[in-house]
């Protein structure tokens, strides 16, 4: 497993990334929604790797399109560190690899048109490819 990290603009959210393959065999995909075309997002994701993410704020969650993905934004810097989706009790996501030096290695973004999925064809895309996420918020204590 590879590990990958970086932060957010401002650094004040942490993102760690495991992949199970080198970064030379990922294709991000470049969503042609007009909120990620805006924001230059590219993502990607490996079924078989994780996502830990980590902050002393909570981020601000996001939703565009069929409002069942959230765009996890950090609160300071506005940069959308991942985008996630919630099932039971586990959370699935994709993570912006433009956030990361080493996106350079991988091949070229490929254009993806989620929008034009049905609500449960999204669905059962991010169950396929997505990876686990993990969000850790780490809170000062108030005295």
């Amino acid at each position: 497993m590879q590990v990958i990290t970086t932060r957010c603009d401002c650094g004040a959210v942490f993102i760690e990334v495991g992949l199970s393959r080198p970064l030379a065999d990922y294709q991000p995909r470049q969503c042609d929604c007009d909120f990620c075309t805006g924001r230059a997002i590219q993502y990607i994701s490996d079924a078989k790797g994780f996502i830990n993410i980590t902050t002393s704020q909570p981020l601000v969650n996001l939703t565009q399109g069929s409002a069942q993905a959230r765009f996890l934004q950090c609160a300071n810097c506005q940069a959308v560190v991942a985008v996630s989706y919630q099932e039971q009790q586990s959370m699935l996501g994709a993570v912006n690899i433009m956030l990361f030096g080493e996106r350079g290695l991988m091949k070229p973004a490929m254009v993806a048109a989620p929008k034009l999925l049905a609500p449960e064809e999204k669905l059962s895309r991010w169950r396929q490819l997505w990876m686990p996420l993990q969000l850790n918020i780490h809170t000062a204590a108030k005295s």
